[in-house]
């Protein structure tokens, strides 16, 4: 089945050419320790609002430009940083899973 059909690209499929090599490949997370895992969450948060902080000038600028909000269309000059921003967020949603996961197996 052709993931793409849907709209939906794993975060798994396609990392970020700018990752550092600090940065742990999503296949690894699975297999990291609880301080690894916290240590990541970290620097994605970070590296999140980083990249958030760009995107909103970019869109600030451009409603003061245009009069009107950025549209998917518009989104052309930082594509890469949008696309980038789209798998930092599924990479949080994944740490933070796994982050409870783990808490949760400690109770029981």
């Amino acid at each position: 089945m052709d993931e793409e059909v849907d709209g939906f690209i794993s975060p798994v499929d396609e990392l970020s050419p700018s990752k550092t090599t600090a940065d742990m490949g999503l296949s690894n997370l699975h297999s990291a320790t609880m301080q690894e895992l916290v240590e990541q969450l970290q620097e994605t948060r970070e590296e999140k609002k980083r990249i958030r902080k760009n995107l909103k000038e970019f869109e600030d600028q451009f409603f003061r430009q245009n009069g009107r909000t950025v549209q998917k269309e518009d989104r052309s000059p930082l594509a890469d940083e949008y696309h980038e921003y789209k798998h930092v967020k599924a990479k949080l949603r994944l740490l933070e899973v796994l982050i409870s996961k783990r808490d949760s197996t400690k109770f029981i």
